[in-house]
């Protein structure tokens, strides 16, 4: 099988998992910062529930399913719009 031209060179499964976890805590962290400064009625363990629920969301809906298909690291990463850096530049 041969790589199309474009796609990161030589990702692993497990640099994209690394990656989309880390994207994911971004959003996360920040949609949860979002909340906490709008929702003032929300208590912390209200909060820490909500976050609890987006942790769980990001690792069944996303992080299993990607787990489920390491052939398709590189193509899958092209998808997320992650990769190897390029040390050619």
């Amino acid at each position: 099988m041969t790589i199309e031209q474009g796609l990161p060179a030589a990702i692993t499964s497990d640099a994209l998992l690394m990656s989309v976890r880390d994207r994911s805590r971004v959003v996360i962290d920040h949609e949860m910062r979002r909340l906490s400064g709008r929702a003032h009625n929300l208590s912390r363990r209200d909060i820490a529930v909500i976050e609890a629920a987006l942790d769980d969301l990001v690792e069944r809906l996303v992080l299993t399913r990607l787990r489920g298909l390491p052939d398709q690291a590189e193509h899958l990463a092209k998808l997320f719009d992650v990769g190897v850096e390029d040390d050619s530049s």
